[in-house]
């Protein structure tokens, strides 16, 4: 995964090969913005931006909510359920 080059007894820096793989941890709305970006970050049209790789959303459980106290999932988890994103809640 990692190359590292040597010269004349210095090290140059690592580079990484593949995609940078990100888990993304947050609950409240301002998380949802971020999550779509890196979620669509393949798709953009930039030159030089590096593949990424979201492997999963980490949230706060989902609460009771309303006077039928129903549990209603975090902004975050409902994002990734619609992009296809795992989500890890604890």
């Amino acid at each position: 995964m990692r190359e590292r080059e040597e010269m004349s007894g210095e090290q140059k820096a690592v580079s990484w090969r593949g995609p940078l793989r990100v888990l993304l941890m947050g609950t409240p709305d301002f998380a949802v913005p971020t999550l779509e970006l890196l979620a669509s970050w393949n798709a953009l049209d930039e030159g030089g931006l590096r593949p990424l790789e979201l492997v999963g959303v980490v949230s706060q459980p989902d609460r009771p909510k309303g006077r039928g106290q129903r549990l209603q999932r975090t902004p975050t988890a409902a994002t990734a359920d619609r992009i296809g994103c795992p989500v890890f809640q604890w």
